[in-house]
């Protein structure tokens, strides 16, 4: 037996100490949790205790029936729901790490759609909590105040406050995975789908002739780039090949671009845009092939 094959059980480590030393340790002995004397005095004082447990029950007089307790309780289930408490107890996931670099710093944001750490979740899921309490105030409590100015003034306040919440949720996102939700103005909700994919591609090939290391924002994990037959899945793999091409000496030539409806936006007026073309390299005779399939959104 290898030490790497100790899994730290007591039985694990006599079956290595009896396999290096031939000797035999025994059978190992596991007392109880409790002993006979302290399951005595627990039985006991449930006994004893019984009686006016009962009587506290019968009389609504339990913290069970305190409105606050409920409502202390919703409002922790709900953190823990839409932090990944769970996902982190399940996976081991820790608060922070020590920054590589620097072994006195701690990490407690990862950069990255990869990982996460635990301190996100809970970020997160404060945020969120404080958008659902102002939103339950608002519905339950503000309404019954008279005074209509005191109302209109809580009622901005709130959703001031909510809006940034939301967006400092949404600039996490994008700061995570790279990706970047561009929407449409007002204006644009008379517009067909071909004219959003098309005003999506200019600004894309604009971003590709003046500033290419922003190009990587406009892909999500669901962005596919064809390139002489290679295909290249994500945000981080598709930048890299981007990254390899030698974009000052080459010229882009687009020859299709075509769009549908896509679900994969959670319903959010997402689009699938399909680009195909080719690059010229300086000094070669035929041009790369290429293609594109991105998910812009647009409201």
């Amino acid at each position: 037996m290898e030490e790497e094959d100790v899994d730290g059980t007591a039985e694990s480590v006599l079956e290595f100490i009896e396999s290096r030393t031939n000797l035999t340790v025994g059978s190992l002995r596991r007392p109880p949790l409790l002993s006979k004397t302290q399951i005595s005095v627990i039985a006991a004082l449930i006994a004893i205790s019984a009686p006016f447990l009962i009587k506290k029950v019968l009389n609504g007089e339990t913290i069970f029936n305190n409105n606050r307790v409920w409502l202390y309780g919703v409002v922790l289930v709900y953190f823990f729901s839409v932090s990944g408490t769970m996902h982190n107890i399940i996976k081991g996931v820790p608060m922070f790490v020590r920054d590589h670099q620097d072994s006195n710093k701690l990490v407690f944001f990862y950069e990255g759609a990869n990982f996460q750490l635990g301190a996100e979740g809970f970020s997160v899921g404060l945020l969120y909590n404080v958008v659902g309490l102002l939103l339950a105030y608002v519905t339950n409590a503000l309404v019954r105040v008279r005074n209509v100015s005191e109302q209109r003034v809580v009622m901005m306040l709130a959703m001031v406050v909510s809006l940034l919440a939301v967006k400092k949720v949404v600039y996490l996102n994008n700061w995570k995975t790279g990706f970047n939700f561009y929407t449409m103005a007002e204006t644009n909700k008379g517009r067909s789908e071909e004219e959003v994919a098309r005003a999506f591609v200019n600004h894309y090939y604009h971003l590709f002739d003046n500033d290419r290391f922003s190009l990587f924002t406009l892909y999500s994990s669901t962005s596919l780039l064809t390139f002489e037959g290679q295909k290249i899945y994500g945000v981080e793999d598709i930048f890299n090949k981007l990254k390899q091409l030698p974009f000052d000496q080459c010229r882009h030539l687009i020859s299709t671009v075509d769009s549908q409806p896509s679900s994969m936006a959670g319903g959010c007026g997402g689009i699938l845009v399909f680009v195909s073309g080719s690059i010229q390299l300086h000094g070669e005779d035929h041009p790369l092939r290429f293609s594109q399939v991105l998910t812009p959104l647009y409201l």
